[in-house]
């Protein structure tokens, strides 16, 4: 979801305590003016984008690990028959 169809989820009555729903839109609304940001002596900045990088870049080398994994295990040709003629 979006941030903003998030927030206009959570805006929706839908039996919450108004209480919460003032808290969750202001946290929403917080993480969107302020997202998250680790910074490393000023040599590397983790944020979401190179969070989400990183996971997308593990799967497709799992992904890629696991056809090699597959390919090994079919030794037989794919066009030949098994047939014997004598």
């Amino acid at each position: 979801m979006r941030n903003k169809e998030v927030l206009v989820a959570v805006n929706r009555n839908h039996g919450w305590h108004f209480g919460f729903q003032i808290k969750m839109t202001f946290l929403l609304q917080t993480m969107m003016t302020n997202p998250p940001v680790i910074h490393f002596l000023g040599y590397l900045i983790i944020d979401r984008h190179l969070f989400v990088k990183f996971i997308s870049d593990t799967v497709t080398y799992l992904v890629v690990l696991i056809q090699f994994k597959t390919s090994s295990y079919s030794r037989t040709p794919v066009n030949a028959t098994n047939e014997v003629f004598d």
